[in-house]
């Protein structure tokens, strides 16, 4: 896993973290209402009820879709990663260039976009590229 994806994917995994530890919070302050608050002479009634009970499913809804969605969008970092990781690297000897295919590399030039094309010697030092080694 490179260290640049397994550093997107670990805050995938905080942000995930963060959200559920919000909502066992929110699980703790609605066991005191509907417990612990009775016990200090709290009287039941829809007029406080009713909209504590809404905005607090509202609450854990958009929680639980927020939990979802960042789940499902970590799961696919770490598909991501873990097949990137799998390719083969080749390395420039002289200049230290790297590319993930041997054909392909990107287009280096400062202030343009990194485009792909066919090239045979390396961009940086252009000493050819998968010479046979003597």
């Amino acid at each position: 896993m490179s260290v640049r994806g397994a550093g997107k994917f670990i805050s995938y995994l905080f942000v995930e973290g963060v959200l559920v530890f919000a909502f066992l919070v929110l699980l703790q302050v609605d066991w005191l209402v509907n417990n612990v608050l009775y016990g200090y002479d709290l009287k039941f009634s829809p007029a406080w009820w009713v909209p504590y009970h809404t905005f607090m499913w509202i609450i854990m809804s958009m929680l639980g879709l927020a939990m979802a969605s960042t789940a499902v969008l970590g799961y696919a970092e770490y598909r991501r990663v873990k097949r990137l990781s799998r390719m083969t690297l080749y390395i420039c000897e002289s200049c230290g260039n790297a590319w993930t295919s041997g054909w392909i590399a990107p287009e280096i030039g400062k202030g343009k976009e990194s485009k792909l094309k066919m090239i045979k010697s390396c961009p940086l030092c252009n000493k050819k590229l998968l010479e046979e080694q003597s």
